[in-house]
């Protein structure tokens, strides 16, 4: 009689083993769930820190142009001087190199493999401006320039706008002279309007340079007429890039510096000497990190180089929004300008 007893025990342990697996396997598991989802939260919040905090290794490897991905040890997006280590400033070199337009190109599987997510996570960056500016030509030199918000694309009022125009006039780039002098504050609809008095006539070549500060949220934006034909560069360190071989009508290239002194901005032009160092790259004694540099080719038209803050950088190509991904944003700072830095990470299998 203890045999049958030891059998139907031990059918009744099976079955119920069998019956836990099976609902193991087929019902939601909540805890695991709500695992994967704190394991994607914190490693979002360890790329976000890295990303802004951490210069990479080298530190200096946006700026050095010899320096390309399988060089690199450690990816962070963080400035690196030698005095001071400022949070959440970002270094406008590091940050153009994840443009594809730009000649250095680091591309996002590089990227993935440097911040140890390789086939586990997707990731995603995204750098929208602390304000929007738009630009309307008017009749003449009148120009209305509207600042909104990115957020909700509502007006922003009481915004300062400075806003000047530099042009060539033969023989020199220079700077008109802005009817009202001094900042203006946008209007409730967030607009103002600015009159530019050129007396050298109708030049083809002008640059727009506007300055928008809403209580110390700062962007520099450049706006070019219509009518405006320009040869593009890169400026990275102390380096102008093209994608193709150039040639220069002189060795003199114009910096267009925005400075602040107290509570106003200032436009200057600031020549410097180029120097050919290979086909397609050139150095310059020093390139400040917000400036547009201005210089005419031997056939006259215009050559354009500055900074580039991509829109968006992302290991899956073509991606605008992603479905089940965890998101942070910091504000940071890029060559003088706000931004809200946008950080996604998803992962590829659950």
């Amino acid at each position: 009689m203890h045999i049958y007893e030891y059998l139907f025990t031990a059918i009744v342990i099976v079955t119920m083993l069998v019956a836990a697996s099976v609902m193991v396997t087929t019902m939601p598991q909540p805890s695991l769930s709500v695992s994967a989802k704190e394991q994607l939260k914190t490693t979002t919040q360890r790329i976000m820190t890295q990303l802004i905090l951490e210069t990479g290794d080298p530190p200096d490897w946006g700026s050095n142009v010899s320096i390309s991905a399988k060089d690199m040890k450690l990816f962070g997006l963080a400035k690196y001087t030698e005095s001071t280590r400022e949070a959440y400033v970002l270094d406008p070199d590091k940050v153009q190199r994840l443009s594809d337009q730009n000649p250095l190109y680091i591309p996002p599987g590089d990227v993935v493999g440097l911040l140890n997510i390789n086939r586990e996570y997707g990731l995603m960056l995204c750098f929208e401006p602390g304000v929007g500016v738009n630009v309307k030509p008017l009749a003449g030199d009148q120009y209305e320039i509207s600042v909104y918000s990115n957020q909700n694309k509502l007006p922003i009022a009481n915004a300062k706008v400075f806003a000047k125009m530099i042009y060539y006039n033969g023989s020199a780039f220079k700077v008109s002279d802005g009817l009202p002098e001094d900042s203006l504050v946008t209007d409730p609809s967030g607009r103002v309007r600015y009159t530019f008095n050129i007396f050298d006539g109708q030049p083809r070549d002008k640059v727009l340079v506007i300055v928008v500060d809403y209580f110390g949220v700062r962007f520099i934006n450049t706006y070019f007429p219509n009518g405006t034909d320009y040869v593009r560069g890169y400026t990275i360190g102390n380096k102008v890039i093209f994608k193709e071989q150039q040639t220069f009508g002189n060795t003199n290239i114009t910096q267009i510096l925005v400075l602040r002194s107290d509570d106003r901005y200032d436009v200057k032009c600031v020549d410097s000497e180029i120097l050919r160092e290979n086909a397609t790259f050139y150095n310059i004694s020093y390139v400040e990190p917000s400036a547009v540099l201005l210089m005419l080719d031997q056939d006259g038209k215009l050559i354009i180089a500055w900074k580039d803050v991509p829109e968006c950088y992302s290991s899956l190509p073509g991606a605008v929004s992603i479905p089940f991904a965890y998101s942070l944003e910091r504000n940071v700072m890029i060559g003088g300008s706000s931004y809200t830095m946008r950080v996604q990470v998803w992962r590829m299998t659950w």
